[in-house]
């Protein structure tokens, strides 16, 4: 089995700037033993990356010093080119989602992950982390409909990754409120609520909300709510998308809801604010 799209959109269309975080292909396969190995020195010149999760079976990645599985729910990160291999071992198979990627974004976060990560890290307790890698992969098997979307969407998931990698994702701490925020600031543009957020602090919705409200001088839906707005704000600068595709990036999959949900927060709707010049002050 083996599904593979080449993307990179950007090179695709006259006048449209080089983004600092492209993808050049995704892929689902499913290998099997004898026809499965990559060589990272023998993939050409051009620099870029491979970062492949693991869904089922197992791989072997291999270095000139070292030699590790890649197994479920693990993800290898392979720079190109350099010195490495990865296969299948001779009586297994290797599921997984891959992503190429590159650009002067992308490589540079990816080095500095590689700077304080392994080339496999295991991301078994980061569900959500996994179904945006999965997601990347299936909007881009479907085909994307522009590269701006496809950067955006790159760029979340490696900033994610770093998160995870750089220890702030995985650190407990004793601050309910603090951990709700910062899990909001980083999925936002999901279909979050409140009592997502309640969930994530450990605590009663009713005391969530209350503690909330003396912490920032808000409701926690009010919060989140203009977290979005000020996310689409910025997002309405690009012209190449529709309001509902700005609209259901930040979270808001209803088109309606999206514009009266916009409209309370700038006293006028998305395509307005969009040719009134007031988002040249948003930061």
């Amino acid at each position: 089995m083996r599904k593979v799209a080449c993307l990179d959109l950007e090179h695709n269309r006259v006048g449209t700037p080089e983004l600092d975080h492209r993808i050049t292909a995704v892929g689902h396969e499913r290998s099997e033993p004898g026809n499965y190995r990559w060589d990272g020195l023998k993939r050409g010149t051009r620099p870029y990356a491979v970062l492949q999760l693991t869904l089922d079976g197992y791989g072997h990645y291999k270095t000139s010093s070292r030699r590790q599985m890649v197994p479920k729910h693990h993800l290898m990160i392979a720079r190109v080119p350099s010195r490495h291999v990865y296969h299948l071992p001779e009586d297994g198979s290797w599921r997984h989602y891959f992503c190429c990627v590159t650009g002067p974004g992308t490589l540079a976060l990816i080095d500095q992950i590689l700077s304080q990560s392994d080339a496999i890290i295991n991301l078994g307790s980061e569900r959500q982390l996994r179904q945006r890698f999965e997601q990347i992969v299936m909007n881009g098997l479907a085909g994307y409909s522009d590269s701006y979307t496809m950067s955006g969407d790159l760029y979340q998931f490696l900033m994610g990754l770093c998160r995870f990698s750089f220890g702030e994702a995985s650190q407990p701490t004793t601050d309910p409120i603090g951990r709700a925020l910062a899990w909001g600031q980083l999925h936002w543009h999901e279909a979050i609520d409140v009592s997502d957020l309640a969930e994530m602090s450990g605590l009663p919705k009713w005391h969530f909300s209350r503690l909330f409200r003396e912490r920032t001088e808000s409701s926690p839906a009010a919060w989140l709510n203009q977290l979005r707005m000020r996310q689409a704000a910025k997002l309405l600068l690009d012209d190449s998308q529709s309001v509902a595709e700005v609209g259901r990036r930040c979270g808001y999959p209803d088109p309606s809801h999206f514009g009266k949900s916009f409209r309370k927060s700038f006293g006028m709707t998305p395509v307005e604010f969009r040719s009134s010049g007031w988002f040249a002050g948003i930061e």
